[in-house]
């Protein structure tokens, strides 16, 4: 068990480590691509969960931090361009308690 928590810290400080180049990505190469490389990398580290083994799930670890990590603040910069400029302090809550709605059932 104390090898399962030492890949989830590598995970979460691949993760947190890649924010400020998630937004510059965003800002460079749009939100669309983002998002796309983004879910491209996060499938490859499923398909390498299905091999097995400690190598497997290290390199899950590390390609779904990446991933997870490039695409964070995506959903809710995606809500700030769909907001109307009159409400958009009111959509955004709203569309984010939508958006986090599902992380209960997780």
């Amino acid at each position: 068990q104390a090898d399962v928590g030492h890949i989830a810290a590598l995970s979460f400080l691949v993760d947190g480590a890649l924010f400020p180049l998630g937004g510059y990505a965003m800002d460079t190469l749009g939100r669309t691509r983002t998002g796309a490389i983004s879910f491209v990398l996060m499938a490859a580290s499923f398909l390498a969960l299905q091999h097995g083994g400690g190598a497997s799930m290290l390199i899950f670890a590390i390609m779904g931090g990446i991933s997870n990590g490039i695409s964070s603040g995506l959903v809710i910069a995606v809500g700030a361009d769909l907001a109307p400029a009159d409400c958009r302090g009111n959509f955004l809550a709203v569309f984010r308690m939508l958006a986090r709605s599902a992380d209960p059932a997780a």
